[in-house]
């Protein structure tokens, strides 16, 4: 929870630094761009990873508050929910990096696992065995809070793709 917390006060630095690069270009140029069409896409995914942040805390929350400190489902289930929140891991730390090198292979790469694990939410709900109301909204909030990441991982892929597409590589020209 007290990360959720340093994620906000990295998210405002970030906001603010953005700004400040963006109104003095030579502060831009000092860290390395060349101008400043990145920023707008960099705070974008600023936020979405704070937003991620703020997931991470929900189900933070619901795992502190449930028996025992864990969600009360079967092996198979919960080996399920830690390959999801796995994948998800993976997604958004390659989306972030694909925009940091302006990569468009790697964001091709996380939108193909994001539509491989888009329903994958849905798909665990579906085969859950019959538990208490508590128990399912507590399982259904994590898978929820961990689609949603995913999803922010797509969006900054996308934000990726439109930086790499200012960039020379093997897909793309400029002339």
């Amino acid at each position: 929870l007290n990360r959720e917390r340093q994620a906000n006060k990295i998210f405002v630095l970030l906001l603010r630094l953005t700004f400040t690069a963006f109104q003095n270009p030579n502060l831009a140029r000092a860290v390395g761009l060349d101008d400043g069409f990145p920023l707008i896409g960099y705070r974008a995914i600023a936020k979405n990873l704070e937003l991620t942040a703020d997931n991470a805390e929900d189900i933070a929350e619901i795992v502190i508050e449930a028996d025992e400190h864990s969600l009360n489902v079967d092996s198979g289930t919960m080996r399920r929910i830690r390959e999801f929140t796995d994948q998800v891991d993976d997604i958004t730390e390659r989306a972030v990096e694909a925009a940091v090198e302006r990569d468009f292979d790697t964001t091709i790469e996380v939108r193909e696992t994001f539509a491989d694990i888009e329903d994958r939410e849905q798909e665990i709900l579906e085969d859950l065995p019959e538990m208490d109301n508590d128990r399912l909204l507590q399982v259904r909030e994590v898978l929820v809070s961990l689609q949603q990441t995913a999803q922010y991982a797509v969006r900054n892929a996308e934000i990726a793709t439109n930086l790499s597409l200012n960039e020379e590589s093997d897909r793309i020209a400029i002339s």
